[in-house]
């Protein structure tokens, strides 16, 4: 009896996989899911009552046309896993749902191969949507998503307001806070070094596309020996101009101020660069130099302070 019942699951299977074998990829995938349930029903109505083998063989082969679909599926490029219509009856509910997430994964739905923001919709190794995670880093990630530019202008701003306070109360150490430079150091912060680390970074990561350590070693000396000097230049002649000073005296401060600080800019921003250009997500890199750049302002403060 049980020989006849296993040969008469295999003719069905056998009849299910022809079917399979018949339908072309270009069919719509809700078509498609139901031929995949007929063919997988196909071999079970005849057999209402079998022995846990036999179910466990039937499970097999279900799993089996299961495996074929998604493979149809993923060479007509959908990324729409329906739900098996069949599978061991002997698994904890647990295991089924885990089984049905990865093959969901399996079939491409909603993973972060498509880049960009559509990565944040995919799985992470738990099995959860990596939106879903709470706390900080995550309202920064949509609030970076939705509005990138004003989101990284504000960080900068706060955090160059920090770094100047902590020079003028901690290492100068004076009583009272100097507005004007606070003031000027947030401004500074929010419109101007914000947006130049922006898109000097996008250009950047677009302009360098070797990856790995390569990669990482042609932005960082980009970064230090072609931007860097530049952008040194700019923030001490800012500043000396807001200080009061001419055009003339500011080009003066410059020419005499530069050397020094591009010598204490190496010395931190190449290994912070050489991290954040080989495992920093690009999204983030502006985030992780404001947080370098803490004691950078702290020091930078310092040295363009009024004299």
């Amino acid at each position: 009896m049980l020989l006849m019942l296993f040969v008469t699951i295999t003719n069905k299977v056998a009849a299910a996989q022809t079917l399979l074998h018949r339908i072309k990829p270009a069919s719509s995938s809700r078509s498609f899911s139901r031929s995949i349930g007929t063919a997988s029903q196909l071999f079970c109505r005849s057999t209402p009552v079998m022995s846990p083998a036999l179910r466990l063989v039937a499970g097999n082969q279900a799993a089996a046309l299961q495996r074929q679909h998604n493979s149809i599926l993923a060479a007509a490029g959908s990324q729409v896993a329906p739900k098996p219509r069949m599978l061991p009856t002997n698994i904890s509910l647990a295991t089924r749902r885990q089984g049905y997430q990865q093959l969901k994964a399996a079939a491409g739905d909603g993973g972060s191969a498509g880049g960009g923001t559509g990565g944040r919709q995919g799985y992470s190794s738990g099995g959860r949507d990596s939106s879903d995670n709470g706390g900080w880093l995550s309202a920064y990630t949509r609030a970076l998503e939705a509005n990138p530019l004003f989101v990284k202008a504000v960080t900068t701003a706060v955090l160059s307001a920090v770094g100047n306070l902590i020079c003028q109360l901690l290492v100068e150490q004076n009583q009272d806070i100097g507005w004007k430079r606070l003031n000027t150091f947030t401004a500074l912060g929010f419109f101007w070094v914000a947006p130049c680390l922006h898109y000097w970074y996008g250009a950047l990561n677009s302009l360098v596309t070797a990856q790995g350590n390569t990669g990482a070693l042609l932005r960082m000396a980009c970064d230090q020996l072609g931007f860097a000097p530049l952008f040194i230049s700019s923030m001490i002649f800012i500043l000396t101009v807001v200080d009061g000073k001419s055009a003339g005296q500011a080009i003066d401060t410059v020419k005499g101020d530069l050397p020094s600080a591009i010598k204490a800019n190496w010395s931190l921003w190449v290994p912070a660069q050489l991290i954040n250009f080989r495992f920093v997500p690009p999204s983030y890199q502006v985030l992780f130099s404001n947080v370098i750049a803490l004691g950078w302002n702290v020091y930078f403060s310092f040295v363009t302070r009024p004299k």
